[in-house]
């Protein structure tokens, strides 16, 4: 409005009595103007929070993420060499061949999704342990069937299946799971798995499980 305003004055006219034309020509010169401020003030408030991303100075957290930080502050134009894992793939033979440890107490256990028993343990931990609000109102509620179908997509695999139980009770204390996926990163398409359902007992969180699972 203060812009419309100042447009009226220089040019001693009535806004409300220009052609459609001029009205419409104002208006996108509103919505320009809107934009330009919104975006400085984006800017400005990253800069004040996050400090300059072109500073060569170490940074307390984004330093130990797995980045290309010799690229930081290259001018180097980005070509499509450098849309790659940051860790390249490794064979079979290179990778951990035995499990972490548990806590005492608990075991690695595979899930059978297609057990009927074992499909429920895995809907009972779910409901009661998966996702929810703050204040413990809202919780998802995926029922058996629905974990079924999500788990056995074409291509799955009953390896990225599974669960952690009790030595003593056997109860399904932890679970993670996973289905392939083609990732398509610009022009290359790569073989991985979609991690989900991730979920540890309440009673249990302590201890660390998603570290070991992950």
């Amino acid at each position: 409005m203060l812009r419309r305003q100042n447009i009226a004055d220089n040019n001693n006219v009535n806004v409300n009595g220009n052609s459609s034309s001029e009205s419409g020509s104002t208006s996108d010169q509103q919505q320009e103007a809107g934009v330009a401020a919104a975006q400085h003030l984006m800017t400005s408030s990253f800069s004040n929070r996050c400090g300059n991303i072109d500073d060569p100075s170490p940074h307390a957290f984004w330093d130990t993420q797995p980045m290309q930080h010799h690229l930081r502050n290259s001018t180097t134009l980005f070509t499509s060499n450098h849309h790659c894992p940051i860790i390249h793939k490794k064979e079979k033979s290179e990778l951990r061949q035995t499990p972490f440890n548990m806590p005492k107490g608990f075991e690695w256990s595979d899930v059978d999704i297609f057990e009927e028993n074992e499909r429920q343990e895995v809907y009972e931990l779910l409901a009661k342990n998966y996702v929810e609000d703050d204040d413990c109102l809202f919780r998802f509620d995926y029922s058996p069937a629905f974990l079924l179908w999500a788990l056995t997509p074409p291509g799955f695999n009953k390896a990225f299946h599974l669960g952690v139980r009790s030595t003593k009770s056997k109860r399904l204390m932890a679970l993670i799971t996973g289905v392939p996926a083609n990732v398509q990163a610009y022009d290359k398409v790569s073989s991985m798995v979609e991690i989900n359902f991730l979920c540890v007992h309440k009673k249990t969180q302590i201890k660390a499980f998603s570290s070991c699972t992950y």
